[in-house]
Formats: C-alpha cells, structure tokens, sequence
C-alpha cells in the first residue's frame, strides 16, 4: 500500500470516528459548542503530534487520550484564569457573570494545545 494510500485510509478512520469523538466530548464539556470546540482542538493537535502516533495502537485510543489531555489542560488553564481574575478584582467589585473563555475560544487553549503534559 503506498503512502497516500495509508494516509487516506487514516483519514477515512478518522472521519467515522468522528461521531464518537464528539459524543465523548459533549460529555467531557457538559456543552455542546465546547464539545465541538474539544473536538476541533483535538484534531489540530491530533495533526501536530502525528509524529507520536503509534501504528499499533488503534487511532480512537489515541484520539480519546489526546482528547483527554486538552480537555485536563484547559480546565486548570481555566481554573488558573478564574483565581487570576478574581485576585485581581478590588473588593467591593460587582460580581461577574461572564463564565470562564469558552473552549475554543481561549487563547490559552491553542497554548495548551501545544504543550500537553507528556503520555504515561
């Protein structure tokens, strides 16, 4: 089998995957936008680590563990931002109502994208 070959094989698994991959992120977000976000990212981040992938193990294994660790960097990226926040605020400030960024709309997120801690 030539290269293209394997890689539009890759991509074809990839694509079936897909449904499953955003169902499991929907659960991990508890959102739908940021379940697709989660997903989103982690295809990026999925492409930009290529080089980690191990034939052997199945690509879903891959893509649900990388999917794990974006969504474990960005909840302590976004718990870090909310302590941030609310030490820098005075005292007597109005409470907020705005949430925390949204997944994929943090731009802290392509950072921990780009830095996830390293597989056990």
């Amino acid at each position: 089998m030539s290269n293209h070959d394997e890689k539009s094989t890759k991509a074809a698994e990839v694509i079936a995957l897909l449904p499953g991959l955003r169902e499991s992120a929907v659960k991990m977000t508890k959102d739908s936008e940021d379940g697709d976000a989660l997903v989103a990212t982690t295809l990026r981040t999925a492409i930009s680590k290529a080089d980690s992938y191990e034939p052997e193990q199945p690509i879903d294994d891959w893509l649900l563990d990388l999917m794990r660790r974006v969504h474990d960097a960005h909840e302590t990226l976004a718990k870090n931002y909310d302590l941030t926040q609310s030490r820098s605020k005075a005292a007597y400030a109005k409470p907020s109502t705005a949430r925390s960024p949204a997944l994929g709309h943090s731009p802290r997120l392509v950072a921990s994208a780009s830095y996830l801690p390293p597989s056990e």
